[in-house]
């Protein structure tokens, strides 16, 4: 081997490895960034180069199957100009295969690992912020690269086939947006940018949507009832042994067929329950938390039967689906 291919081999050796401890450093530096300080740097109106480049790396982040599908081309390929280069050199140097083999294994890759993967990955993890905006063009540029010669694409496509071959059409698979944003605004948590109590409110608003009545409600054996065909001393009884502030009326067949007010019993003692009560909302158990929020609210109501199949099986207060969402409320 000549002087001349000696350093054209040095070269693509050294290459390839500055490249793989780029890809390398690049794909922890993903990972390390703080996704909400690039948000408000990406939408700031100075629209510096600073700002730009924020705006690109945040177009790349959105996608990021598209982005890692990038990397990892990338690595591919700086990997294998590594290894080219390193062949030949010991090719040249008159060493035999299994010689380049024992070479490759006690020297080479450790050196690999050291300076490729773990001192590229340690810088760019503790400088993610400073360092990754500022290669947003270099991303940007490889992939249309690798796009337009269709390696984007095909390593694209057969990961999609993958993935959907082993997670069939399961919706859950896909992340929805409402977790992404949870996502998001805990990373801000971990930057302090958020409180530890207001993202657990985001974390709570989240999971509201997933809740159903029955979760929070009081059973039907913890609620005090009355029935229709009581005696107006049986009533006024049980009112004295329990005070709340509205009883539930049932008949003989354990439907709920009303419900009447503490003060009205007190302030109309010798009238019948029956004349006293009233007609009231009913929810199913299995209406999310939301919705039952939304029509206790039209309605005007502040408490609900809770039914399932037409039969009590629980009672709940407006009080009671807000919880979920704001935490323990006292009551006095």
């Amino acid at each position: 081997m000549t002087p001349a291919e000696t350093l054209i081999w040095v070269g693509v050796a050294l290459i390839g490895v500055a490249l793989s401890a780029l890809f390398s450093g690049m794909e922890t530096g993903v990972y390390g960034l703080n996704v909400v300080r690039l948000h408000v740097a990406a939408r700031s109106t100075s629209r510096s180069a600073r700002e730009r480049r924020a705006a690109g790396l945040l177009a790349e982040i959105e996608k990021p199957d598209q982005l890692l599908a990038t990397l990892l081309i990338g690595n591919n390929i700086a990997n294998y100009l590594g290894a080219i280069g390193v062949s030949a050199l010991l090719t040249g140097l008159g060493l035999t295969d299994w010689g380049i083999v024992i070479v490759n294994a006690l020297v080479l890759t450790p050196l690999l690992f050291i300076f490729g993967e773990t001192l590229p990955k340690d810088f760019f993890r503790s400088s993610a912020d400073r360092v990754m905006p500022r290669l947003a063009p270099l991303l940007t540029g490889l992939r249309m690269l690798f796009t337009i010669t269709l390696a984007l694409p095909i390593v694209r496509g057969f990961g999609a086939l993958v993935t959907k071959s082993l997670r069939g059409s399961d919706p859950m698979a896909v992340a929805s947006t409402r977790m992404r944003v949870v996502a998001l605004l805990k990373e801000g948590r971990r930057h302090g940018v958020l409180s530890d109590s207001q993202t657990a409110l985001v974390d709570r608003a989240a999971r509201l949507h997933e809740q159903r009545v029955q979760e929070v409600m009081t059973p039907w054996s913890r609620v005090i009832e009355l029935q229709a065909e009581w005696s107006r001393e049986r009533v006024d009884l049980e009112a004295r042994k329990h005070v709340h502030g509205r009883y539930p009326v049932i008949d003989r067949r354990s439907r709920v067929v009303g419900e009447v007010r503490s003060i009205d019993l007190w302030l109309h003692r010798d009238s019948a329950v029956t004349s006293l009560m009233t007609t009231p909302m009913t929810l199913d158990a299995e209406t999310p938390i939301v919705k039952a929020i939304q029509l206790l609210r039209s309605s005007g109501a502040r408490h609900a039967v809770v039914t399932r199949r037409d039969k009590p099986v629980g009672f709940i207060a407006e009080r009671d689906l807000l919880e979920p969402l704001l935490g323990e409320i006292a009551t006095r």
